[in-house]
């Protein structure tokens, strides 16, 4: 039984970092910075995306438009984004950014 629940525990910090494997690496298409790790990478609603006619997407809870030249495939069929927070020593406020975005690939 010990056993047992040592090997579990043991195992619980690997399960998360393995479902996100695929982010390491990355780099958005168009200014070449990387979409860092598992803490700034994220899956998103459906229902927070929309496409646009040209082929960019508005990420809505945060108003921000993503070029079509800027999305990258999805390899899980899921809408995720990469963010980062920059400290703004004027306004003493934390400000969003988001690095790299990835749409579920389209079907032709």
């Amino acid at each position: 039984m010990h056993v047992r629940l040592l090997a579990i525990l043991l195992a619980l910090p690997i399960c998360p970092a393995a479902a996100h494997d695929w982010y390491t690496g990355k780099v958005d298409p168009v200014t070449r910075i990387g979409c860092c790790g598992d803490m700034d990478c994220r899956a998103i609603e459906d229902g927070d995306v929309r496409e646009l006619a040209d082929g960019s997407y508005v990420y809505l809870p945060r108003y921000w438009r993503v070029p079509a030249a800027r999305v990258q495939s999805s390899p899980d069929f899921r809408f995720h984004i990469c963010e980062s927070a920059l400290f703004n020593e004027n306004a003493s406020t934390l400000e969003w950014r988001w690095v790299c975005f990835f749409a579920p690939p389209r079907m032709m």
